[in-house]
């Protein structure tokens, strides 16, 4: 009868030169006549025995006169490798599971973080200014809380000033720092990371920090000026911000000529303009293009905004142009009139804004500064 030998891990055998078995830890691998089995004899390495698996070694020892077999079962190793193959699948289904677990958990934090913000939003556009935030979860996000907390700290400051100075003075400075820090602004923004973090982690984090670095720049009024190299950075943020809110609908150049970037300019006369081109000239149909252009025209700085949005009729541009030229400032267009009577309170009545537009072509916003410099150039 054939031997199974599954149950036996090491069989070791002796055998002379004739095949005689004159020692083994076991007799199931020998005949009736005392010799070795066929099938362990005729054998060398791995081998297949009854649906079973066997590792055969032979070694000639005494010039020779005898042979040492020794037999390895391979059951158990393979039962060892199932299980741990059977381990490991356990263990990857369980880090998987861990991992939607977490990363849900890290979404949900983020969306309540950005609900607290966006309710504060809301509770400032309803004439709130008592709502203040405390977030501690999210670097990014706790700067714009605290860049919230210090604007309705600006705000509550300005109401106050605003009982010992004139009161149209008081008005313009609140106007001015509602156009720099636009809660509606925020409120799409804010909206638009919410979802981005659900559907693109990496642009979502792309968003946050373009955000928060615009919310720095814009809260700080220790200056009315700054270089143009700042103020550029600066622009760069707010443009990428819309670039992911409009995706492939939004596209921008800049153009500086060389040996300006150190010019001194006043701060936040970019985004307003960039603000208009986006809310009055953007079609929905095609590419909006927002094209910027500086450079040195003698002793002063020419900057040009141009858009090829849907335009501006001429006797609506003519009267925007009549608003500018008597400072008579509009709702509509605040933004770019503040850019206006800034430039010309800080340099004379020479700067300042001039609009062209060509209705169904686009619109050109000329900005006219002197040319100042940071340090000799």
């Amino acid at each position: 009868m054939k031997h199974f030998l599954s149950d036996y891990s090491l069989i070791t055998t002796l055998t002379d030169q004739y095949g005689n078995v004159l020692f083994t830890t076991n007799t199931l691998p020998i005949t009736k006549q005392g010799k070795l089995e066929k099938y362990i004899k005729s054998n060398s390495g791995f081998t297949k025995h009854l649906k079973s698996y066997y590792y055969i070694s032979q070694s000639n020892i005494y010039n020779n006169l005898f042979t040492v077999y020794t037999v390895s079962s391979l059951a158990n190793m393979i039962t060892v490798f199932k299980i741990i193959g059977i381990l490991l699948i356990v263990f990857i289904i369980i880090l998987v599971i861990f991992l939607m677990y977490s990363s849900s958990k890290v979404s949900k934090n983020k969306t309540k973080d950005l609900d607290k913000i966006l309710k504060a939003l809301e509770n400032v556009q309803n004439g709130n200014l008592e709502t203040r935030l405390d977030i501690k979860t999210n670097i990014e996000f706790k700067t714009i809380s605290e860049a919230y907390n210090k604007m309705l700290d600006d705000i509550k400051n300005l109401i106050e000033l605003n009982k010992e100075e004139a009161k149209h003075s008081i008005i313009s400075e609140i106007k001015q720092l509602e156009s720099q820090f636009n809660p509606h602004f925020l409120f799409n923004t804010l909206e638009v990371i919410k979802y981005m973090i659900k559907i693109d982690s990496q642009e979502a984090v792309k968003m946050i920090l373009n955000l928060s670095r615009l919310l720095r720049y814009s809260i700080d009024i220790n200056s009315s000026k700054t270089n143009l190299s700042n103020e550029l950075n600066y622009t760069k943020n707010y443009l990428e911000i819309i670039k992911s809110r409009f995706k492939e609908k939004f596209d921008y150049t800049i153009d500086v000529e060389n040996n300006i970037i150190n010019c001194i300019v006043p701060k936040l006369i970019f985004q307003p303009i960039i603000e208009n081109c986006v809310e009055h000239g953007y079609k929905g149909e095609n590419v909006l293009l927002v094209k910027i252009t500086i450079k040195k025209v003698v002793d002063n700085l020419i900057i040009t905004i141009e858009d090829n949005g849907v335009g501006i009729s001429k006797s609506r541009l003519s009267e925007l142009n009549e608003i500018l030229k008597n400072n008579q400032s509009q709702g509509n267009h605040l933004g770019i009139y503040n850019v206006h009577r800034r430039i010309q309170l800080l340099y004379g009545a020479e700067y300042g804004v001039k609009i062209d537009s060509i209705e169904n072509v686009g619109t050109k916003v000329t900005i006219s500064l002197p040319l100042t410099y940071e340090e000799e150039c």
